[in-house]
């Protein structure tokens, strides 16, 4: 039997098992850290958690430095996935936007853990060195990338009009922090209401559009109380 050419780049079956136990040691050490915190959290334990032996973790990964950096590069990475699934072409800037949004929420209830790590519980590395300063650097851009796509796409609404000018990084940045708070929310909370955080979300996405609308508008803030006796954000 022939083999053909590009037989070998497909994984053989050690190379599957090794996978598979790296993918064991990653999950346990997701668990193990946000359970714990990363000071307490002692690489014994999660060679227990994984069902593994301590010196697995060091034959994969450099040292408890480098797994939890692992860890965060995996959850990065699936937020990623999950982005650009959703930003397909033919959308508009504006739609964009709030698919980027949509696309957060779904990453979120997917991976909770994920999310809760990487958006509250990140630990400063910066003090790294060997593979676990290599790892974070990739992270550091991966986050820049996910950062700088949410602002392109405010910096394209505004080239369309859909938006007036606007300083899109930080606009962007406040969008991202304010997805991070109402997902954090539900979360967090002991008694989540299902569907409760998809319909904060929606009424996010309504005050938005709202908003966008209203400033191309030239529309300008209104505090005066509107004819049912709340304020009126916008004023045509």
């Amino acid at each position: 039997m022939k083999t053909l050419p590009h037989d070998a780049a497909l994984p053989n079956r050690t190379q599957r098992r090794k996978a598979r136990t790296a993918q064991a040691i990653i999950e346990a050490a997701e668990q193990q850290f946000l359970e714990h915190g990363y000071a307490p959290t002692t690489l014994e334990a999660i060679a227990e958690a994984a069902d593994v032996a301590v010196g697995s973790i060091y034959f994969h990964f450099a040292g408890k430095d480098d797994l939890y950096l692992a860890v965060m590069e995996r959850a990065v990475a699936q937020l990623d996935a999950y982005e650009t699934a959703a930003l397909a072409p033919e959308l508009t800037p504006r739609e964009r936007l709030i698919a980027l949004g949509d696309a957060y929420l779904r990453f979120a209830l997917d991976h909770p853990r994920a999310f809760r790590l990487m958006a509250f519980a990140q630990e400063d590395m910066s003090g790294v060195a060997g593979p676990a300063a290599e790892r974070r650097a990739r992270i550091d851009a991966q986050v820049e990338m996910l950062i700088a796509r949410l602002t392109g796409i405010v910096s394209q609404m505004v080239g369309v009009g859909q938006t007036p000018a606007i300083d899109a990084p930080r606009a962007a940045r406040f969008l991202w922090g304010a997805w991070n708070g109402v997902i954090a929310l539900h979360l967090f909370s002991h008694t989540p209401v299902e569907g409760e955080i998809a319909a904060v979300l929606a009424e996010g996405r309504r005050l938005l559009t709202a908003g966008f609308d209203a400033l191309v508008g030239g529309a300008t803030p209104n505090t005066s109380p509107s004819a049912d006796g709340e304020e009126s954000v916008f004023r045509g």
